[in-house]
């Protein structure tokens, strides 16, 4: 077998230790350190075996501390050099006890200066704590080191620390003889150490973040450093926070956990009842709310039973003397001493309360409990016996001390024993606390806390007595999870995306939630202000915590080499993964026993079906331990093994299955496009290639098969992949119409025409006739037909030109069907804009025509439909609108046999306006809207608020206010998902329906709020613009309605389908409510030669007409004009209008007598 470089593919010269391609160190023998071969089980040099199972380097976050000595040069000046070694060996060897003390890797030494991670080989949650303990203990170690450099060779020493926090390649566990770290994180923590001042740490802003519970700071200073463009933010460390200060955090009351409540109380009265000790294990995953539970219990249990007494410790994961560190804690509250009492003040305390708990036995026997307690708890006391015996002997002492000093205090009050954190608990610890729970008499209750994995290698421990309950902590459900960050900041002005968001990463688990609630703060994602909390709209997905990140990388770094690598190689397929994908990296016979491992430990969970037939198919249990495995990955490997899965899955599935399609793409993106794909193939351009090629044509049809379920945003990310991987011009051609496509499904016009345009200069660089015909009609059609998702609408020129070009290259009889019927509708790109179609408006009615006669050649309704649509607007250009009235029947008669939903919504929605519009039959216009309606209910936003328009128009003209009400909250909440700017007047005019609607019915905070969704075109206005007019009418502003009426109508655009003239309705009723009668009467003769167009006009001219009698003393005029009106309005069905003329008519009456 040949060997291969891990990194980059090349071949290896036998025997390389580095490859000379790319310069990568190469994975060696964990033995001999030999080159090893690609996919090897046994070294080829000293025969042993490979782990199979594990990764050479990784992907991780540390905390690196970078420390060095200040003025080393004059410690070097005139002194044996010998001696000066000697000197900085014993720096050295100092400064490394301390850093391995606290968990560090000592990286490397550069001179004087000593660099350590925290975080490797292994993560642990708090490696920005144990760094900055260290870092503080060094300078401490210093001082000390200091007097007795001084007293040997009259020199101290100084250092200089920084600390930092971030993302480093490092090596493994398995390459640590080859230790290093790269990433700007090592650089920054070298930056900070040369800007702190002698005997000062330096901490970057997110290492000081992610400790800000345990550690005080100064201020933040910006500091500019050697090789970067933008300042580091960094504070200098004061030291630890003082015992007993509460972090500041988000708090919630308790939820979902009342079973586990009800059971603690029931061990604590168990134990007060009997006399007898009882004991409680809670435990769960990291963050599931164990101290939470607890400590709401006892604060419960006192309240309950006042002479309750609570004495609580904590193991501890390092530092100094953490044996007995819990029970240590015990006896300082038990004695009430802090960390910081002097040696003679604490020995004090100690014998004090060990006199008053045994003060009725004998001398020894206290005596022998207080030295127990002293050596737990590190308290100095003369002539104590247990610093002269073996360990074994010491463990024995507490053994029998311990009991006895619980059953002390339980004697005197009933007492409960708190100890959190089992998990990093010694096997002295647990032992001591099995005795206590064994031996001790009295109301006693031992409460402790662990993560599961506990529980799996300690299985006796909660088994120690009869009367012992264990409690596992489930995730909370989706309700008390919704109900926990309700009570952190409230759901009112958080987007539902985001809320849905949060609670899919925390999956119920407490600490995940307040934590990713916090991030989100700490990055202003999240702001308060007097009225609650508000979300930036452009959220949808928290990042993740270094909290919670550095809590799941620790899990995971626990875990076997293979079960690690399995897991890491499952994360790269999905959450959902099949053991067959993940030895296509590993051996098969290295996943199957690490699955087994996986769900064991609670990673992954076995499904009782799959989705993938013949493949056992696993999930992982929680989707953040699939990121944070994902994320440990190097890139180059990730590339590699993304592009090996969606090879997989291309032979294994059904190519037409569009969910199998979706998931090819996602692993080719991630293959070619993603985070460092560039490192993957840097050598090995054939099988780059080859992927490439495989992944442009199944992103294309991808992207195709998301449009096609209206999931356009991803379609547009598929075939934007698929430009960037484009090698020549026919894929880019390709690539860039399904750009315009995706854009032109979600009637955005101006991005989709622009990205058509492309792919047109492309095609008609290659000469493709046909294709640059297609491209034509798709942008014609979309300026002609869809002009409403332009910011403004586009030009008849622009239509025009397309369709003259579309219909010169093609020679296809359904590609120049489709241009002759856009041709048609080119006229209204023209007068829908206040100009003059330059063509005869009898040429255009030939190329409809003539549209209709091929379609009906080869058999095509969609092209009819279409050409029967521009016939429409053309004859009310021709002053037909009785023929354009018929022509909407037809229409209506033939919609349902047009191929495409939208394009069938599309037409109907035109025939409703028509018979709205000029029929005034409303109610038939109501019953067709709302068939719309339900079949728009998965289509596009845009879509769906054409159909809530349509709905809401016609509700509105019956005077239905209240059932508008539902119908324009769905337009409302349609209109919050469009992300780009549109001139469509349906769209933008359902707000204001809406606003009238609520203000009719009294409801002004949801008019407001509909109001602010309203937004005229000051350069093109039409129907909304005429709405508003209304609304500012009705509401008692009629010299408002009149300038937006007057400005509507000034605007000159021809009669239309899609904008009839509502503003003459409304500006006749303005002028009549102001008297100004020299303008109403200029304006009659316009209104009336629209009266065809609008059935409501009419009637409108009457009621204005009455007014202006009234005012010249002509009652009997203005009655009979009132009449009139009242008829007809009776006859429309408009009982909002029939009111108010009666009211009118009535006062009328009573002027007359």
């Amino acid at each position: 077998m040949d060997a291969l470089c891990t990194q980059c593919g090349a071949g290896l010269a036998e025997g390389a230790r580095f490859c000379t391609a790319c310069g990568a160190a190469v994975d060696g023998c964990p033995t001999c350190g030999a080159a090893v071969p690609a996919g090897s089980r046994f070294c080829p040099t000293c025969g042993r075996a490979v782990d199979a199972g594990m990764r050479l380097e990784e992907r991780k976050l540390v905390t690196v501390l970078f420390a060095d000595l200040v003025g080393s040069t004059s410690l070097a000046a005139g002194r044996d050099p010998e001696r000066t070694a000697r000197i900085l060996d014993r720096y050295a060897g100092t400064m490394r006890e301390v850093l391995e003390v606290w968990g560090g890797t000592v990286e490397k030494y550069i001179g004087d200066a000593v660099v350590a991670a925290f975080g490797v080989p292994a993560v642990r949650e708090d490696d920005a704590s144990r760094a900055l303990q260290a870092a503080i203990e060094m300078l401490e170690a210093l001082e000390t080191l200091n007097d007795e450099l001084e007293r040997e060779h009259g020199i101290r020493l100084a250092l200089r620390i920084g600390v930092n926090t971030g993302h480093v390649l490092a090596a493994t566990a398995g390459r640590l003889d080859q230790r290093f770290l790269a990433g700007d994180a090592v650089n920054i923590a070298a930056r900070l150490e040369q800007a702190a001042e002698p005997g000062a740490i330096l901490v970057a802003e997110r290492t000081a973040d992610a400790t800000a519970h345990s550690f005080r700071f100064e201020a933040p200073a910006q500091l500019e450093v050697k090789g970067r463009n933008v300042p580091v933010s960094a504070r200098r460390l004061v030291g630890p926070t003082p015992e007993g200060a509460a972090p500041g955090s988000l708090h919630a009351p308790l939820l979902g956990r009342d079973r586990e409540l009800r059971a603690l109380h029931g061990l604590l009265d168990e134990a007060i009842r009997t006399g007898k000790p009882s004991v409680g294990l809670v435990f769960g995953p990291a963050g599931i709310g164990k101290t939470r539970l607890i400590r709401e219990f006892l604060d419960q249990a006192q309240a309950r039973v006042p002479e309750l007494r609570v004495l609580r410790g904590r193991c501890r994961s390092t530092g100094h003397g953490i044996t007995y560190w819990a029970l240590g804690e015990i006896v300082r509250q038990a004695c009430d001493i802090s960390l910081d009492e002097s040696p003679e003040a604490a020995r004090r305390k100690l014998q004090r309360t060990v006199a008053l708990l045994f003060k009725h036995e004998g001398s020894r026997d206290a005596d022998e409990v207080m030295f127990a307690l002293a050596t737990t708890a590190g308290i100095s006391i003369p002539d104590n016996p247990l610093g002269l015996i073996r360990p074994i002997a010491v463990r024995d002492a507490l053994a029998h001390a311990w009991p006895r000093f619980a059953t002390a205090e339980a004697r005197r009050a009933p007492t409960a024993l708190f100890v959190e954190d089992l998990h990093w608990a010694d096997d002295q610890l647990l032992a001591t606390l099995g005795h206590i729970a064994r031996r001790s008499d009295g109301p006693l209750l031992v409460l402790t806390t662990a993560r599961s994995e506990f529980v799996e290698e300690h299985p006796e421990f909660a088994l120690a007595r009869e009367d012992s309950t264990s409690l596992a902590l489930r995730p909370l459900d989706e309700g008390d999870a919704e109900r926990l960050v309700e009570g952190l900041l409230g759901w009112q002005s958080v987007p539902a995306n985001l809320r849905r968001a949060l609670l899919e990463r925390a999956e119920g688990n407490p600490f995940f939630l307040e934590q990713l609630v916090g991030e989100l703060i700490d990055t202003g994602a999240l702001t308060h202000d007097a009225d609650g909390w508000h979300a930036a709209a452009s959220v949808v997905t928290p990042a993740l915590p270094d909290t919670i990140l550095g809590v799941l990388a620790a899990r995971i770094d626990r875990l076997s080499g293979p079960e690690k690598l399995v897991l890491q190689e499952a994360a790269v397929v999905g959450r959902t993964f099949w053991p067959a994908a993940v030895a296509l990296s590993i051996e098969d016979d290295v996943v199957r026993p690490a699955l087994d491992g996986l769900e064991a430990k609670g990673f992954v969970l076995a499904r009782p079906s799959s989705s993938m037939a013949g493949e056992r198919e696993y999930l992982f249990k929680h989707a953040l331990v699939h990121d944070v495995a994902y994320a440990g990955i190097p890139l180059a490997g990730r590339a590699r093994s993304h592009a090996r899965v969606a090879r997989w899955l291309e032979g294994i599935t059904d190519r037409d299955d569009e969910g199998v399609v979706e998931l090819v793409a996602y692993h080719y993106r991630a293959a070619l496009l993603g985070e460092g794909s560039d490192l993957a193939w840097t050598n090995d351009s054939a099988n780059r290639a080859e992927v490439r090629d495989r992944a442009f044509k199944v992103l294309l049809a991808a992207g195709a098969a998301a449009r096609q379920r209206n999931s356009t945003a991803r379609g547009l990310e598929h075939h934007q992949a698929a430009l960037a991987l484009a090698m020549d011009d026919v894929e880019r051609a390709s690539a860039f119409e399904e750009i315009g496509d995706d854009h032109g499904w979600s009637y955005h016009g101006d991005p989709s025409v622009e990205a058509w345009t492309a792919a047109l200069e492309v095609r008609r660089r290659l000469g493709d006739d046909e294709a640059c015909a297609r491209i034509c009609l798709k942008a014609a059609r979309h300026c002609a037909i869809y002009w409403g998702g332009f910011a403004n609408r586009p030009p008849g020129e622009t239509v025009d030109r397309l369709v003259d070009e579309g219909l010169e290259r093609s020679r296809e009889p359904l590609t120049r069907a489709w241009l002759l019927a856009l041709r048609a509708l080119g006229s209204g790109s023209y007068t829908g804009l206040g100009r003059a179609d330059p063509r005869p408006v009898e040429s255009r009615i030939e190329a409809a025509e003539e549209a209709t006669d091929i379609a009906a050649e080869i058999d095509n309704i969609d092209v009819k439909a279409l050409a029967i649509r521009g016939l429409q607007g053309l004859y009310l250009q021709a002053g037909r609108p009785e023929r354009a009235l018929e022509l909407a029947e037809v229409q209506l008669a033939t919609v349902d046999k047009v191929a495409v939903l939208r394009d069938r919504l599309v037409h109907t929605s035109f025939a409703i306006a028509q018979i709205m519009d000029a029929a005034g039959d409303f109610e038939r216009a109501r019953t067709l809207a709302e068939d719309t309606r339900n079949r728009s209910i998965h289509e596009s936003a845009h879509e769906r608020m054409h159909a809530t328009y349509f709905l809401m128009a016609p509700l509105y003209r019956l005077g239905r206010w209240s059932d508008i009400v539902p119908i324009a909250r769905e337009h409302l909440a349609a209109f919050a998902e469009e992300t780009v700017d549109m001139n469509c007047p349906f769209t933008r005019s359902g707000p204001v329906v809406g606003a009238i609607a609520f203000e009719r019915l009294g409801d002004f905070d949801a008019a407001r709020e509909a109001e602010s969704r309203i937004v005229p075109n000051q350069k093109q206005p039409g129907i909304v613009e005429a709405w508003m007019a209304e609304r500012a009418l009705l509401t008692g502003r009629p010299d408002e309605a009149r300038e937006i009426a007057e400005r509507t109508l000034a605007f000159g655009r021809g009669a239309s389908i899609e904008e009839p003239p509502y503003e003459l309705a409304v500006l006749v009723e303005a002028l009549a409510a102001l008297e100004d009668w020299t303008a109403l009467a200029a304006v009659l003769p316009v209104a009336r030669a629209k009266a065809d167009y609008l059935a409501w006009l009419a009637p409108a001219i009457e009621r204005a007409e009455a007014a202006r009698f009234a005012a010249e003393g002509d009652l009997q005029g203005a009655q009979a004009a009132l009449r009139r009106a009242l008829a007809t309005y009776t006859r429309l069905g408009m009982a909002a209008e029939i009111t108010k003329t009666e009211v009118r008519l009535a006062g009328l009456a009573q002027t007359s007598v």
